[in-house]
């Protein structure tokens, strides 16, 4: 009982140290400001969107889907938002937190400013994975076509004695042979980016889940930022990485910034990328409008 009373004061501390958080500054995406993290660190994050009605009508139903910042990860934990409007909170297979705002009768030429906070927690060790049906990510799906036969010949020519040294093995090649051209509004895929040898963050981390996958390790592509202090989320800095699950645990590959199994609490995942159910809510990387005549920014 005292274990956990110690824990729980722990946790406690924490939370009242975030209360003391001063005023969050912009965050960077490339990681090179990171330090490393010595013990559990309260991390706050703050990001807003901004709705207009376009039309000269009123629009009777519009519906804003954004995330949250994932819940828990082997690193992060999601302890508080904060919102500037009412959600209901939407949880799908990938144990993402997708927030869904309605508005009922929107003027016209009207903007609606939804604003989101998140007190965060990251551990200082990795924590053991909680996913359920690891072996799902395993298999190909949209952009990951780890079956494709080119695929499976280059995830045999990487292949090294085990995990750890395949899925750095995989990386490296990624890293040194994609070049990063820039960013890509539409994804390609990992198959695009086998053959083209280019792409940005988002092909470079699907390249490296499908070559992990095709040779049966567990691998997902993962949507966020990268931050090391408390922080504004800006839409420039949206970023993507994988995971590869080892030994575990869920460890961090980002073949763009040549970053691997280090750093993982600079990372704030806000997407585990992909589709294990049709009923998922999947298929936007930040946000996602249901509303004709409704256009949406993520505010800088």
């Amino acid at each position: 009982m005292r274990l956990l009373s110690l824990k729980t004061n722990r946790i406690l501390f924490l939370i009242f140290a975030l209360l003391l958080l001063p005023e969050a500054g912009v965050c960077t995406a490339d990681g090179n400001d990171a330090n490393p993290v010595a013990s559990d660190t309260a991390r706050r994050i703050r990001y807003s969107f901004t709705l207009r009605n376009t039309t000269g009508r009123v629009i009777p139903d519009v519906t804003f889907l954004t995330y949250a910042p994932v819940k828990k990860t082997a690193v992060q934990q999601c302890l508080r938002l904060r919102t500037s409007h009412s959600y209901k909170l939407i949880n799908n297979s990938m144990n993402n937190q997708v927030l869904a705002f309605s508005f009922q009768n929107f003027p016209p030429y009207t903007d609606r400013i939804v604003t989101i906070e998140a007190d965060l927690i990251y551990h200082n060790e990795l924590q053991s994975a909680t996913d359920q049906n690891i072996r799902l990510f395993l298999n190909p799906e949209k952009y990951i076509q780890s079956d494709a036969p080119a695929m499976i010949a280059r995830a045999g020519a990487l292949k090294a004695a085990d995990t750890l040294k395949t899925a750095k093995k995989i990386f490296q090649w990624v890293s040194r042979t994609v070049k990063y051209n820039g960013y890509i509004s539409k994804d390609r895929g990992a198959l695009y980016a086998l053959k083209q040898k280019k792409g940005d963050c988002t092909e470079m981390a699907y390249l490296f889940t499908a070559l992990c996958r095709a040779n049966q390790i567990p691998a997902r592509a993962v949507g966020g930022y990268i931050c090391s202090k408390n922080c504004i989320l800006k839409p420039e800095r949206y970023h993507n990485w994988a995971e590869f699950y080892d030994n575990g645990v869920w460890k961090l590959a980002d073949p763009k910034n040549k970053v691997f199994t280090t750093g993982a609490a600079q990372y704030i995942t806000m997407n585990i990328i992909g589709k294990l159910a049709e009923s998922d809510i999947q298929g936007f990387h930040r946000f996602r409008i249901d509303g004709k005549g409704v256009d949406v920014k993520m505010n800088r």
